[in-house]
């Protein structure tokens, strides 16, 4: 499986905040599977790092996930972004078919339905 691993995942273990075992448990499970960041979350990663004073930490980060593990970082291309808008509306119409399957009474259903809520 392929998974893109968002910035706050990162962080949480980075900056050893609440959910820092939480995150640990997932970075372990993912190291099964291809994994990438976006250049847009390595670059916001290493901003808030340098911020707060701790560009060793950015260093080791790198040096660890890029590196050696072997997350790759993915950019995406100013004309692959009508892409990711098709593919953004198309969850967002499959989720909300989903919401409306889980409602069970049918005159519910079709109100919502029709009101496009």
């Amino acid at each position: 499986m392929r998974l893109l691993i968002d910035t706050n995942i990162f962080l949480e273990v980075l900056l050893n905040q609440a959910k820092a075992e939480e995150a640990k448990a997932l970075l372990a499970a993912a190291g099964e599977h291809d994994c990438f960041i976006s250049d847009f979350a390595l670059h916001s990663i290493g901003l808030l790092l340098v911020r707060q004073g701790k560009p060793a930490v950015l260093r080791q980060f790198v040096t660890d996930i890029v590196l050696n593990a072997g997350v790759q970082v993915v950019s995406l291309a100013a004309a692959d972004f009508d892409q990711v808008i098709d593919a953004v509306l198309r969850f967002r119409k499959e989720s909300r078919a989903r919401e409306l399957e889980a409602l069970t009474s049918p005159e519910v259903r079709a109100a919502v339905e029709e009101s496009g809520v």
